[in-house]
Formats: C-alpha cells, sequence, structure tokens
C-alpha cells in the first residue's frame, strides 16, 4: 500500500474515532500524532518521486563562459536557472537560498531550502571560502564582493547538485542524451492525432523539450511527455 493510500485509509479510521462519544484526549493526540507522521511520510514520497522525475528530465548544460585565472570553463548560474528551473518547477520544486554560519574560520555556509508542492522539503548546505584573493593569494575583492561571488558559485554548486545536473565543454550539450525511440515516438504521435488542438499541444511539448523535433525529444522526458498528452486528452 502507497503512503497516500494509508492517509486516505488513516483519515477514514481517525474520523470513525472522533465519532465515539468516550475518546478522551491522550488518545486522541495519539491518533493525531499518527496522522501527522503518515501524512509527512506520503509527502516525503512524493517528494522523492518528483525528484527521480526531474532529475531524469534534466540535460546536460553547454558550459558557456570561461574562468581566466583558472584557464577553465563553467556554466554561469543564469545559464542554469535557464535550463534547470522550468524542469524543477514543472515537478512542484522551488529552492529559497541563504546563508547561515559555518564553522570553518572565513568559510560561508550557503543553504539550500528545496520545497516540493506536496508539502515536504530538505535542507541542503555547501562551505566555500570567501572568494577576495587571486590565484597568487593576494586580494583582488572586498569583503563584501568577495561575498557575493562566493554567495553565486555557491547558488550552482547547489542547484546541480541537489537536481544531479551535469555541464559538458560538447558544442553540443545535448548530444550525450539519448532521444526517444522509434516506438516511442510513434507513441507521442498516435496520442497527438487524439487531440483536438494538436498544433498547438505539439508547440507545447516542442517547447517543453526545448526541441524543434518530436523525434528529438530526450529520451529521460519521454514519460513526461505521455502524461502530459494523456491528460490533455482526458480533459478535451
Amino acid at each position: 500500500m502507497s503512503e497516500i493510500a494509508r492517509v486516505d485509509q488513516f483519515a477514514a479510521v481517525l474520523e470513525t474515532a472522533l465519532a465515539l462519544p468516550d475518546l478522551d484526549v491522550a488518545k486522541l493526540e495519539k491518533l493525531l500524532d499518527m496522522q501527522e507522521r503518515i501524512v509527512n511520510k506520503a509527502a516525503e514520497q512524493e517528494f522523492n518521486q518528483a525528484m527521480v522525475l526531474a532529475q531524469e528530465s534534466m540535460p546536460a548544460i553547454k558550459k558557456t563562459a570561461r574562468n581566466e585565472q583558472t584557464k577553465s570553463n563553467y556554466t554561469p548560474y543564469d545559464k542554469i536557472l535557464q535550463v534547470g528551473k522550468p524542469i524543477a518547477a514543472e515537478n512542484g520544486f522551488a529552492v529559497s537560498y541563504g546563508t547561515d554560519d559555518c564553522p570553518v574560520p572565513d568559510y560561508i555556509r550557503i543553504t539550500a531550502e528545496v520545497m516540493h508542492r506536496g508539502g515536504f522539503s530538505k535542507h541542503y548546505h555547501y562551505d566555500l571560502p570567501i572568494d577576495n584573493v587571486g590565484m597568487k593569494g593576494t586580494a583582488n575583492k572586498t569583503l563584501v564582493h568577495g561575498s557575493g561571488s562566493t554567495s553565486s558559485y555557491g547558488r550552482r554548486y547547489l542547484f546541480c547538485m541537489i537536481f544531479n545536473i551535469a555541464t559538458t565543454d560538447d558544442n553540443d550539450a545535448q548530444a550525450s542524451v539519448p532521444f526517444i525511440t522509434e516506438d516511442q515516438l510513434l507513441d507521442i504521435t498516435s496520442l497527438l492525432d487524439e487531440i483536438t488542438e494538436k498544433e498547438e499541444v505539439t508547440k507545447k511539448i516542442l517547447n517543453f523539450c526545448s526541441t524543434t523535433d518530436l523525434a528529438h525529444i530526450p529520451a529521460p522526458k519521454f514519460k513526461q511527455v505521455m502524461a502530459k498528452l494523456e491528460a490533455t486528452r482526458a480533459n478535451q
């Protein structure tokens, strides 16, 4: 039995118990505590299932910026958000960032609270040194600017860590992501044929998958695309 089914079952038990004339306060408190635990467990299960879907849908993101000090390429935070935030939101996630005391001297603890629409949230953190010195150890930023740089890096790192996002130097960031099979393409086109607003829905699917061709839908998004199409067909 799933946790959500347990919530419904327990709600029925609680409703019956509340109708009893001799239910004492202590027993009621135990029942309410048990209900809270079951509800929280169901929300956690929903969180985990949604996280699996979100991570499956995240593409590799091309490194578009250059750090001349380290002679390395990287993906800016705004680019990561541009690609990853809509997928996270589609699966019910929102992320709130902050800072906290860090036990390591001259380090900043960047925090992230990942919230899901089902009611469960999870806390993450990443400790980083204040970025106010260059490669040779000489100061190159004020503490304010260094703290801001560290915070930006920490948010970028945490978002990629939470949603398991890979960054790549490949010319085509999608090259390593397999596309749907011919059979899966047939499943999608068959469903589209059953939808009244076929052209409009097709545009939305292509936009959701960041592609211009149904055959180039990333394989990790197949389940989500099918779910959207089935829901659209059911609501006609």
